[in-house]
């Protein structure tokens, strides 16, 4: 190498480490703790901070989204809300561990990020404005409190604060701001019946009793009084904690159960315990009655020997799902007549009502023997599987609206 060329060469190297920032150069600020930064007041909020999606456990397979279809363009709906879903959306619990946001019409489906995945939860339930979920899940120690988070599970907050290991399916207000729901220091233990707001404000006990039986919570229209069963119907002013005398009559055959009030006329439906001598079936038996005389001891009206476990009305409270181990009906309350639309299911289906209580999902073992969501029309018809797990359990089916 020339001399010449050997200087060219120093010099590059000289120029260069000129271009390097010095020690005194400004290094850009770390990005600041917002945790850190949080108020003593905060922390004592109850708030608990959501994680982002997780990724799905391999126990946890999504459906395949359907076959995109040619759109024609004079078909193409009016502008909506970001997010919007014109089928709805359907919450469930997947495995007794986890919750699942599903777009009725398949083309999403993921777990929501709250904060119990992988613990046990129980009791899902849709506030009636579509707005937020409530649920039961793991405390401190053994306790089972009850949580409220938004639809897309990223702001969570506990409501209850007992501390009890016994608590069961909390019931919305129809104003979608306050949660009922029947709970025990244990498995022996009296039941009581406590209501807290949604914002976990307000936290009560309403009725103790020194019973274990008390169960199925139902909320009259104007939010004034709480039906529920402790062998018989009863109901319990909100306000001053008096119960009434019993509503109903025990047929010697099981308690009634089941209550769930029409959500637009004064009317409370339920199960009475009934027993078939003919066929040896037994089972809940459709009752009803008129709660606008209330605290008045009502007249009892009963219907067709169903011999079902469970009811749920559609919004308009035009209709009402019935079901029980022999398939799934649907009662117009205008004319009375039941069709059954789902003949008898492998597991108990645990049907519930689209917004616009036209269609009905419901859960029903597939060809593999795995549990999955099917969806049939209110009339009855051709049912449309449109969930494809390869394995786990689904509950706690319920279905908003958007």
């Amino acid at each position: 190498m020339s001399i010449r060329s050997f200087g060219i060469i120093i010099g590059l190297i000289i120029a260069l480490a000129g271009c390097q920032p010095s020690s005194d150069s400004l290094v850009l600020p770390t990005v600041a703790d917002i945790n850190m930064m949080a108020t003593d007041e905060a922390a004592t909020a109850m708030a608990i901070a959501s994680p982002t999606r997780q990724p799905l456990p391999p126990t946890f397979t999504p459906s395949p989204p359907p076959s995109a279809t040619p759109t024609d363009a004079a078909s193409v709906p009016t502008a909506t809300p970001e997010g919007f879903r014109a089928n709805g959306t359907i919450y469930y619990i997947f495995n007794g561990n986890s919750i699942v946001e599903l777009a009725a019409d398949r083309s999403f489906e993921d777990l929501l990020p709250i904060p119990h995945v992988g613990q046990e939860i129980t009791g899902l339930a849709l506030s009636p404005d579509d707005t937020r979920l409530a649920y039961i899940a793991p405390g401190a120690g053994s306790a089972r409190e009850i949580y409220v988070t938004d639809r897309k599970g990223t702001n969570t907050r506990q409501v209850s604060q007992l501390g009890f290991s016994e608590v069961q399916t909390p019931v919305w207000k129809p104003d979608s701001n306050t949660l009922a729901f029947i709970a025990a220091q244990g498995p022996e233990a009296p039941r009581g019946i406590y209501i807290v707001n949604a914002d976990g404000s307000g936290h009560r006990l309403v009725l103790q009793l020194p019973t274990l039986e008390m169960r199925d919570l139902a909320w009259s229209l104007d939010g004034n009084w709480l039906f529920y069963s402790s062998e018989t119907i009863f109901a319990v002013n909100v306000t001053t904690g008096e119960p009434t005398e019993t509503l109903t009559q025990l047929t010697g055959y099981g308690p009634d159960v089941a209550a769930v009030h029409n959500p637009v006329k004064p009317e409370l439906y339920y199960l009475k315990g009934g027993y078939d001598r003919r066929t040896g079936q037994s089972g809940g038996v459709l009752a009803s009655f008129d709660t606008s005389t209330m605290p008045d001891v009502p007249f009892e009206r009963e219907g067709a020997p169903l011999y079902v476990d469970y009811l749920e009305f559609s919004r308009n409270g035009n209709y009402l799902l019935i079901s029980g181990s022999e398939g799934v009906w649907v009662q117009d309350q205008t004319s009375l007549v039941s069709p059954k639309i789902v003949q008898g299911t492998q597991l108990p289906p645990q049907p519930t009502f689209n917004p616009d209580g036209e269609q009905v999902a419901y859960i029903n073992l597939d060809v593999l023997g795995v549990p999955q969501i099917f969806l049939i029309a209110r009339q009855g018809g051709d049912a449309a599987q449109i969930t494809f797990h390869q394995e786990g359990t689904i509950s706690d089916l319920v279905w908003a609206a958007g």
